[in-house]
C-alpha cells in the first residue's frame, strides 16, 4: 500500500509539474523525446514560450490574398536562396535563429544524387549530411515510430521525419544539385525566447540516446490508455434523447474518454455517428461539440482509426486519449439528434489534476460547407480560433465531386499577428504526411488517411493529423485554411473537426450546428476503379487503348496464373454490387476465375463482345469485409485464353434496390446500345414503351414516351456514373437494365 501510495503520489507531482518542468531545465534531445510522448505536457500554455511556424517549397509566386497568384502551383520550386559553401553552389531550403528545434521534417521528389545538409551554430561545414534528398537517410537510426516512410516512397522518396534536432544559435539546411528545380520539402520549427537554454544536436548525444529513441517509438506506435478513475453509463438512446453525467467535483482531468454505439442496423451506421453529437462542458462553458463521426477522427462514415491520440474501429468504438483539465466541475454528454435508436455507453477515466497557470482547457470544433467550387481562387476555412491557445490537430472529411484529386490546394495557418502565413504549404496530402496523389487509407502515430473509397479520389475521403512536438500556440489568435484547387476543377463538401486547448473564454468563431450535421450524407453512387491502377501478374499486361475508359486497359490474361489485382477500401462489411466493364473479341464466351481477399468466388462469364474495341458489362454481387479488400480476376486451368478488363464499379448495394416501385425483369421487346454509353443511347422497343432513366438512389432524372419503337436519350449533359433504365409497355411489362456512362 506504501508502494502504492508512493507511486501515485510521484505521478502526481510529475503531472501538475510537468507545465514548469522546460522553464527550468535546458533543452535537449531527450527532454524533447519525453515531451513527445508526455500527454500531460499538451495542457500548458509554453514556458518559456516559443512560436511555432514552417517553411516548405511552396510557390514563391504567392505573396498577396485574393490576387491571381495566391494560389500558384508550383509547389516543388521555393527555397530561400543560393549561395557557395566550401567551393559547392547550395540551395539554402530552411535557416532560422535560435534557440529553436526542428520537430518535423518531409522529403520527397526522389532527387537521385542531389546531397542535404545540415548546418548547426554558423560551423563552417554542415554536421549532417545526408545522401539522396531523403531524410530516412539521416545518419542516426530512427525508429519507426518518429518516421513514416509514404506510400510512394519506393518511387519518390516521400517520408516524413519527426525526430527532434534542437539548436542553440542557428540552423541551416541546403541541398547541393541546384540544376535541379524540383525540392519538395516541409520544416516545422519552434523558435523559443531569447535566453532559454537548448543544447544543440550532436551525433554523439543521439547514438547515445538511440535507445530510448527505441522506446519513444514504440510507445509513439503502441498507446496506453490510462484505465484508473473510471466512471461508465450507459442507455438506450432513441431520437432525441442524451445520455450524460457529471465528474467529480475538484482538480482533475480526463485522461481517457471511451464511446461505445451498438444496437444499430448497418446501413444507418454512417448517418447515425454523424448525428451523434458530443458535448463537453467544464467549469460551466462547453467547449466541445462535434458528431462523433469527426470527434474520433474518421470523418463521414466513421471508419476505423489508428493514431498516439485516436482510435476507432469502425464499429462504434471510439477511443480519444487527449488530456482534459478542469477546476471545479465538468459533464460529458451524448446527444441523439438523428432518427435512428442505438445503445450508448461512455466511459471516462479520471485522475486528479493539479492547475496551474499556464494549463488550458480542451477544445474541439466542427464545422462543414457544401457544395465549394475549386479552381476559382476560393479557401476553404477549417476554423478561426480566438483568445489563447494552442492548436492540436485536425480532420479533413470531405465528399469529392471533381472526377479526380481535390487535393492540390495548400494550407494557410495565420498565427497573431501574421502579415503572410507562418504556415503555407505544399499540397494537402503533403500537411497530413503524405506526398503524391492518389492516396490510399493509411495509419502512423501522427495520423493518417482513414478513408479512400475510389481510386481516382472521387467520392468520399478524410485526412486526420495530431500535432506532438509540432503543436502551434498562440496568443490571440489562428486562422487555418486550404486552398480549393483539383485537377479537374468541380465541387467538394468539405467537414472539418478540429482539436486544440485554450482558455476557458477562448472560442471558435465559426462552428456548424445541428442542422448542418443533419444533413444527408451524399450517396456514394459509384467506385470507379480502372484496371490500370490495379497489378498485373502472369503474363497479363497493361495496354494502351483508346476506347478504353481511362485510356488502358488490361489485357493477355491467357496464360494459367495470369491475373490483373485491385484494391478497393469499403465502409462497411456486407453485400456489394460490382460492376465489371470488359472487351472480349473472340467470337465465342469467355471464362475467368473471380478471387476475393485471396478466396476464389467463383468462375465469371464473359460472353463476345463482338470486337476488342466493344464493351459490355458484367453484373455480380460480392461480399466484402469492412475495410481493405482485394478483388483478382485471373485465368485457372479450368478457364480459358482472351478477355480485356477496362475498370471495375462498385456501389453499396444491389441498385436495382433502389427502384421506387418493385419491377419485373421479364424482358418485354427492348433493346439499347451502346453500354457503356459516351453520348446518345439508342433504344429500340416492339410496342411503345414509357421511358425512365433513374440515378442509383431511383431519382428519375428523364423521362419519355415512345410514339413509335425508336427513341434516343441524350446523356452528355449528365455525370458519368451508374443509371437504371426502365421500360414499361402498355400490357405493364417492364424491363430494368443498368447503364453506365463514361
Amino acid at each position: 500500500m506504501k508502494n502504492t501510495l508512493l507511486i501515485f503520489a510521484l505521478f502526481f507531482i510529475c503531472t501538475c509539474s510537468w507545465c514548469f518542468a522546460l522553464a527550468d531545465n535546458p533543452i535537449t534531445i531527450s527532454t524533447l523525446m519525453d515531451e513527445m510522448v508526455s500527454p500531460e505536457s499538451d495542457v500548458c500554455f509554453p514556458i518559456p514560450y516559443y512560436s511555432a511556424k514552417q517553411l516548405t517549397s511552396y510557390d514563391r509566386r504567392s505573396l498577396t490574398p485574393g490576387t491571381p497568384n495566391w494560389h500558384a502551383n508550383d509547389d516543388w520550386s521555393g527555397y530561400e536562396r543560393m549561395e557557395t559553401n566550401n567551393g559547392r553552389q547550395e540551395k539554402v531550403l530552411f535557416d532560422a535563429k535560435g534557440p529553436g528545434v526542428i520537430t518535423r521534417i518531409i522529403t520527397t521528389g526522389g532527387s537521385g544524387i542531389a546531397n542535404l545538409r545540415i548546418y548547426f551554430d554558423d560551423e563552417p561545414e554542415a554536421s549532417i549530411l545526408i545522401h539522396g534528398f531523403d531524410i530516412s537517410k539521416f545518419p542516426v537510426t530512427i525508429p519507426a515510430g518518429m518516421i513514416y516512410k509514404h506510400e510512394h516512397y519506393p518511387t519518390s522518396q516521400g517520408c516524413s521525419f519527426f525526430y527532434p534536432i534542437p539548436y542553440s544559435q542557428r540552423c541551416k539546411i541546403t541541398v547541393d544539385d541546384v540544376n535541379r528545380n524540383a525540392y519538395v520539402y516541409h520544416v516545422n520549427y519552434r523558435t523559443y525566447d531569447a535566453g532559454t537554454s537548448v543544447k544543440t544536436f550532436n551525433l554523439e548525444d543521439a547514438k547515445a540516446l538511440q535507445t530510448k529513441a527505441a522506446e519513444v517509438g514504440s510507445k509513439l506506435q503502441h498507446p496506453e490508455n490510462f484505465t484508473n478513475g473510471e466512471l461508465f453509463s450507459s442507455k438506450q438512446l432513441e431520437s432525441g434523447d442524451s445520455l450524460s453525467f457529471d465528474l467529480p467535483v475538484g482538480e482533475k482531468a480526463i485522461r481517457t474518454l471511451t464511446f461505445n454505439v451498438s444496437g444499430y442496423n448497418k446501413q444507418d451506421y454512417a448517418q447515425l455517428m454523424r448525428g451523434l453529437i458530443v458535448k463537453m462542458t467544464f467549469d460551466d462553458a462547453q467547449t466541445v461539440w462535434a458528431p462523433l463521426s469527426d470527434f474520433s477522427g474518421a470523418g463521414m462514415g466513421a471508419p476505423k482509426v489508428d493514431s498516439w491520440y485516436l482510435s476507432a474501429d469502425g464499429a462504434g468504438n471510439v477511443i480519444l486519449r487527449f488530456v482534459m483539465p478542469y477546476q471545479h466541475t465538468a459533464k460529458v454528454e451524448l446527444v441523439n439528434i438523428s432518427k435512428y435508436p442505438l445503445l450508448a455507453s461512455v466511459k471516462v477515466n479520471v485522475s486528479d489534476w493539479a492547475w496551474q497557470k499556464n494549463t488550458l482547457y480542451f477544445h474541439a470544433t466542427w464545422r462543414q460547407e457544401r457544395g465549394l467550387v475549386t479552381n476559382v481562387g476560393l479557401d476553404y476555412n477549417m476554423a478561426t480560433l480566438e483568445g489563447r491557445g494552442i492548436f492540436k490537430g485536425d480532420v479533413l472529411s470531405l465528399y469529392n465531386y471533381c472526377p479526380r484529386w481535390y487535393g492540390e490546394g495548400d494550407e494557410h495557418i495565420w498565427v497573431d499577428n501574421d502579415s503572410f502565413p507562418s504556415h503555407f504549404g505544399c499540397g494537402t496530402e503533403d500537411y497530413y504526411n503524405s506526398t503524391y496523389a492518389p492516396i490510399h487509407v493509411y495509419f502512423n502515430p501522427f495520423g493518417g488517411a482513414p478513408r479512400e473509397d475510389d481510386e481516382t479520389s472521387h467520392g468520399y475521403n478524410a485526412f486526420v493529423r495530431t500535432r506532438n512536438l509540432d503543436v502551434i500556440p498562440f496568443n490571440d489568435k489562428l486562422k487555418f485554411e486550404f486552398e480549393l484547387i483539383s485537377w479537374d476543377g468541380g465541387l467538394v463538401d468539405y467537414a472539418s473537426t478540429v482539436y486544440w486547448y485554450g482558455d476557458l473564454d477562448s472560442k471558435a468563431l465559426n462552428p456548424s450546428s445541428n442542422e448542418e450535421a443533419l444533413q444527408t450524407l451524399p450517396l456514394n453512387k459509384d467506385i470507379k476503379m480502372e484496371a490500370e491502377s490495379g497489378t498485373v501478374g502472369g503474363g497479363a499486361t497493361k495496354s494502351i487503348y483508346s476506347s478504353a475508359s481511362g485510356g488502358y486497359q488490361v489485357g493477355n490474361l491467357d496464360n494459367v496464373g495470369a491475373y490483373f489485382q485491385i484494391s478497393t477500401n469499403s465502409v462497411s462489411a456486407g453485400k456489394k454490387a460490382i460492376t465489371i466493364v470488359y472487351s472480349n473479341g473472340m467470337g465465342d464466351t469467355r471464362y475467368k476465375s473471380l478471387y476475393i481477399n485471396g478466396i476464389k468466388i467463383q468462375q465469371l462469364t464473359f460472353p463476345s463482345t463482338g470486337g476488342w474495341s466493344n464493351y459490355a458489362a458484367l453484373d455480380l454481387d460480392v461480399t466484402l469485409n469492412a475495410g481493405i479488400n482485394f478483388l483478382k480476376i485471373q485465368r485457372d486451368a479450368a478457364d480459358n485464353t482472351a478477355t480485356d478488363i477496362d475498370y471495375i464499379l462498385m456501389t453499396s448495394e444491389r441498385i436495382t434496390d433502389n427502384l421506387k416501385n418493385p419491377v419485373s425483369t421479364k424482358n418485354a421487346g427492348f433493346e439499347f446500345y451502346p453500354n457503356p454509353v459516351q453520348n446518345t443511347l439508342a433504344i429500340l422497343t416492339k410496342d411503345p414503351c414509357k421511358i425512365e432513366l433513374s440515378d442509383i438512389s431511383g431519382r428519375v432524372i428523364l423521362s419519355k414516351g415512345m410514339k413509335d419503337n425508336t427513341a434516343e436519350l441524350n446523356l452528355v449533359n449528365h455525370p458519368n456514373g451508374v443509371y437504371l433504365l426502365k421500360a414499361t409497355n402498355t400490357k405493364g411489362e417492364c424491363f430494368v437494365q443498368k447503364v453506365i456512362k463514361n
